[in-house]
């Protein structure tokens, strides 16, 4: 995500501040240090995307304290749009949808064709495999 992201802002010729980009280790105490140290920069971030729901929840939960007008001063976005941010207050505004099911069945499917491959005695080193589930950006 953080390669794309490099990616996108270079292929658009702008620099790539990494003032920017925080990381978190999932937990709310690790998001909220790195939306506050965000919000301690002199140029605000305008949006705010986040690796996934829950921390996008922990982030605007956090925001909102700091009397933040969520998706108006700041926009948030996130990855995997579960289906409980809609139940939420303030959903991301957009969201990459990752079919989660999907990448579990197509796991699967492959993890079967290599026990099916060793059940015949092929034994084969070619145990890697590549398939791409094409994201869907979702604008709620």
């Amino acid at each position: 995500r953080l390669n794309g992201y490099k990616d996108a802002v270079s292929n658009r010729k702008l620099k790539v501040d990494m003032q920017l980009v925080e990381a978190t280790d999932f937990s709310k105490e690790s998001t909220i240090a790195a939306l506050k140290k965000l919000l301690a920069l002199k140029n605000k971030p305008e949006v705010i995307i986040s690796f996934n729901d829950y921390v996008h929840m922990d982030a605007v939960q956090f925001a909102k304290l700091m009397k933040i007008k969520v998706n108006k001063q700041i926009i948030f976005a996130s990855y995997a749009n579960l289906p409980i941010t809609s139940y939420t207050i303030y959903p991301p505004v957009i969201s990459i949808e990752q079919y989660p099911y999907r990448q579990g069945e197509k796991a699967m499917e492959m993890m079967m064709k290599v026990l099916q491959q060793k059940s015949l005695g092929n034994s084969s080193n070619d145990s890697f495999y590549t398939e791409e589930i094409a994201p869907v950006l979702v604008v709620h």
